[in-house]
C-alpha cells in the first residue's frame, strides 16, 4: 500500500470512529482503553460505553430501575468496565451485564474508578459513616474500606495494578515516610501513634499479622480503622521500630498545648503524635524528634 493510500486508509477510518462517537452527542467522553488498543470505555448520551472495531460502539445500560449510568475504567483485557450507576459503584461484562456492587457501611453513595488486569478486583470510593473511603472489591470479599491517611477521614482509591494486589490511594503515610527516611539515614527510629480505642494497627503490628477490632470510636476520626490491611502491616513490620497507644484525653491535651505553645490548629488525630510525646518518659538526653502534624478539620 502506498503512502497516500494507507493516509487515506486511516483518514476514513477516524472519520468513521468519529461519526459513531458523534450520534452519541457532544458530551461523548473516553476514559479508558485496553492494553492493546482495540477496546475503549467511556460515558455518552448519559450511559457507559464499550466499543470494539468488531461490534462498534455499545450502550451498556444502567441499574435496574436506573436512569444514568458513567464509565470510568476497563481492565486491561477489554472485559470489563467499571463505573456507576444513579450513585452506586458497577462492574459490566457481557456475562454478567451491569452489576451494583454496593456501598460501605450505610453510605449511599460509591462509584468504581479503576480495575485491574482482567477486571476481577475493582477499586473506588464509598461514602458511609460521616466519611468517604477508598474501597477495594472482589467477589470473594465484596466491599472492602481501605481506611484513611492519619489526619483525614477521606480517601479514594484511582487504580490498582494488574493483578490487583497494590492500590493507589491506600493507607501510606506512616509507610511512605518510614520508607523515604530510613532510605536517607538507616538508624532512624521511627514510632508510629494509634488512638487506644481505635487500636486495629498497634494489635497488628504487636501480633505481627493483620487485626480486626470490634470497636472504632476514638475522637480522632482519621485514625479510626477497625480492620488493618495485611499489606500495609507486611510493609510496616519492616519499617516501624515501634507502636503507641493514646487516649482520647491524652489527644485533647495535646491539642490544647500545640494551640498554646506553638499557634498550630491541630484535629485530633493530627495531634496523636504530640500526645505520644507529651507521654514519653525514655527520652534521652539530646536526642532529636520530629513530630508529623497533619490536618486541621476541628470545631469549638
Amino acid at each position: 500500500m502506498s503512502s497516500a493510500a494507507a493516509a487515506l486508509a486511516w483518514a476514513m477510518l477516524a472519520i468513521a470512529q468519529a461519526q459513531s462517537f458523534q450520534a452519541l452527542g457532544t458530551n461523548t467522553l473516553a476514559y479508558g482503553v485496553s492494553v492493546d488498543g482495540s477496546v475503549v470505555s467511556g460515558t455518552g448520551s448519559g450511559q457507559a460505553f464499550r466499543r470494539t472495531d468488531a461490534g462498534g460502539l455499545v450502550l451498556l445500560g444502567t441499574l435496574a430501575g436506573g436512569s444514568r449510568s458513567a464509565g470510568n475504567g476497563i481492565s486491561a483485557d477489554g472485559s470489563t468496565v467499571v463505573g456507576n450507576s444513579d450513585a452506586q459503584a458497577t462492574r459490566w461484562t457481557a456475562a454478567t451485564g451491569m452489576v451494583g456492587l454496593g456501598f460501605l457501611g450505610n453510605g449511599s453513595l460509591s462509584d468504581a474508578l479503576g480495575t485491574n488486569g482482567d477486571g476481577s478486583v475493582v477499586v473506588g470510593f464509598s461514602n458511609g459513616d460521616g466519611t468517604t473511603q477508598a474501597f477495594r472489591w472482589t467477589a470473594a470479599t465484596g466491599m472492602l474500606g481501605l481506611g484513611f491517611l492519619p489526619g483525614t477521614n477521606s480517601s479514594r482509591s484511582l487504580a490498582t495494578n494488574f493483578d490487583g494486589s497494590l492500590v493507589v490511594g491506600d493507607s501510606s503515610l506512616i509507610r511512605g515516610l518510614a520508607f523515604a527516611v530510613k532510605q536517607m539515614k538507616a538508624d532512624v527510629r521511627v514510632v508510629g501513634v494509634q488512638a487506644e480505642r481505635a487500636p486495629a494497627y498497634y494489635r497488628s503490628w504487636t501480633e505481627r499479622r493483620a487485626q480486626s477490632t470490634e470497636f472504632s470510636d476514638t475522637i480522632a476520626e482519621g485514625l479510626a480503622t477497625r480492620h488493618a490491611q495485611e499489606n500495609n502491616v507486611t510493609e510496616m513490620l519492616d519499617l516501624v521500630d515501634q507502636m503507641q497507644l493514646v487516649s482520647d484525653e491524652e489527644i485533647l491535651r495535646a491539642i490544647y498545648r500545640l494551640l498554646i505553645d506553638e499557634h498550630i490548629v491541630a484535629e485530633p488525630a493530627g495531634a496523636a503524635s504530640t500526645a505520644a510525646l507529651l507521654q514519653s518518659d525514655h527520652l534521652q538526653a539530646g536526642e532529636k524528634v520530629v513530630l508529623i502534624v497533619t490536618g486541621a478539620n476541628i470545631e469549638g
